[in-house]
């Protein structure tokens, strides 16, 4: 087993400090919107006062995200400006989502469904939004237009077509994660699940980077994904499902053993008939795997735009949707479940 890798003074200043730090600010931007969007009515005019700021701080870091992936896919700076910001706004387009969660007091519109917020969040709001379908396709088509505009005679109609096809895609993992992130920030037991996916997500990345250090080729020769993730091994993979899924139960596990009956956050899927069953089953199945899907993706879509990182904005990691790609598929993932079993 190579230790001496992980003792590295590169790897302690330009991987793991960085890390500490960005965990921390991202754990004290979800206290915030926690608190804005479910915990309000606990500070005085706490409303106003949290979700002002609350949709700034937001708005600032999703145009920043969309910046990343058009900026990507589009090489050039005004355009991916533009592009982004449009993103942005497009966010806020569906009535229902954006007067309920965004400018709405959501525990108030649940009242009375507070037994079943987790299902309840999407039969009543997600359900019913109709662009987290309509506008990753209508990127797409824009992207095309626009593109082949800029590239003219030079473009390459077939790498033009599956770039397209690549950028909906990848619009559709953002928009899916993005409005299915904020829906749990607004339902009594949504905290929980935004931990369980961001633990499935995070504990593969680690188990897939150790496995890969302290056991890569030990027993498998061959790589991976050689032509999309070269340092990527399969027996950090299978170290990083192991570490995933088992993360995954000892959190529902402990979570069950905290909160007793009703109050439980997983007592849906355990109580509620073989559909959620099966649904939350297939979920903590295959979670870690989508992460892995995730993580292999984006890296393809950066090799398709010949980037190594999606920006350089954090030390040693890359931009921001570097550090969320595994978890925003994770999300997206949950979303598709979560309307095939609430429709």
């Amino acid at each position: 087993m190579n230790f001496s890798k992980l003792k590295n003074k590169d790897f302690l200043m330009g991987r793991l400090i960085p890390s500490i730090v960005m965990v921390a600010v991202f754990i004290g931007l979800f206290t915030l919107l926690r608190i804005s969007f479910y915990h309000y009515d606990l500070v005085g005019n706490g409303f106003l006062a949290l979700r002002i700021p609350s949709i700034i701080i937001s708005s600032i870091l999703i145009g920043w995200i969309f910046f990343e992936l058009t900026r990507a896919y589009l090489e050039n700076l005004y355009v991916s400006i533009i592009f982004a910001v449009i993103l942005l706004g497009l966010l806020f387009v569906s009535p229902d989502y954006t007067n309920k969660l965004w400018f709405g007091k959501t525990k108030d519109i649940l009242i009375g469904l507070e037994k079943q917020q987790i299902t309840s969040i999407f039969t009543e709001i997600i359900n019913k939004d109709f662009t987290i379908f309509l506008i990753p396709l209508l990127g797409g088509l824009s992207f095309f237009i626009i593109r082949y505009a800029m590239l003219r005679r030079q473009a390459i109609l077939g790498n033009l077509v599956n770039k397209s096809i690549s950028f909906m895609l990848s619009l559709f993992i953002l928009f899916a994660f993005i409005k299915t992130l904020f829906a749990l920030l607004s339902t009594k037991t949504g905290m929980i699940f935004i931990i369980l996916f961001i633990l499935i997500s995070t504990f593969y990345d680690m188990g897939g980077f150790f496995g890969g250090v302290l056991l890569g080729h030990k027993f498998f020769e061959k790589k991976l994904a050689p032509a999309v993730s070269p340092k990527k091994t399969w027996e950090g993979a299978i170290v990083g499902y192991v570490l995933s899924f088992v993360g995954a139960l000892v959190l529902i596990f402990g979570t069950k053993e905290i909160f007793k009956g009703e109050e439980n956050p997983y007592s849906l899927f355990f109580t509620s008939g073989t559909k959620y069953v099966i649904t939350f089953n297939s979920f903590l199945v295959f979670a870690p795997l989508i992460a892995l899907f995730g993580d292999l993706y984006f890296s393809i879509v950066k090799r398709w735009c010949e980037i190594k990182d999606f920006s350089s904005i954090l030390k040693g990691h890359g931009g921001v949707l570097d550090r969320l790609d595994s978890i925003a598929t994770v999300f997206c993932f949950w979303s598709l479940i979560m309307i095939f079993a609430t429709i």
